[in-house]
């Protein structure tokens, strides 16, 4: 079945992306994080980067370092965490307690 004219996705630009440089992809929220959210953002990347032993894999992380950092800081900042969040994200020392830190965020309120 060919796809209608309206449904097609957009045209990819020079630059390699569907919107121009320096705009934000369509559907994607533009939030500037908080400092906070970003030092929180840049541990969490260390942590996971740092528990990763496959060599090939560090290493693709390593060049998506920024990517992970502002995908955590963004989410940090729209989900509005908490500083008892922030503060058990930046004391976890390895991928573990980043995940019993991510759970608790995902804990329904009571």
């Amino acid at each position: 079945m060919i796809a209608d004219a309206g449904t097609a996705p957009p045209a990819p630009t020079p630059g390699g992306g569907a919107a121009p440089a320096g705009e934000p992809a369509p559907g994607k929220p533009t939030v500037e994080p908080t400092q906070a959210c970003t030092d929180v953002g840049v541990h969490i990347a260390e942590v996971v980067i740092g528990s990763i032993t496959d060599p090939a894999q560090k290493a693709a992380l390593e060049q998506d370092r920024t990517k992970l950092v502002r995908r955590a800081a963004e989410t940090c900042t729209i989900a509005k965490w908490n500083a008892a969040a922030q503060q058990c994200f930046l004391a976890a020392k390895d991928a573990p307690a980043l995940e019993t830190c991510g759970k608790s965020l995902a804990a329904p309120a009571e």
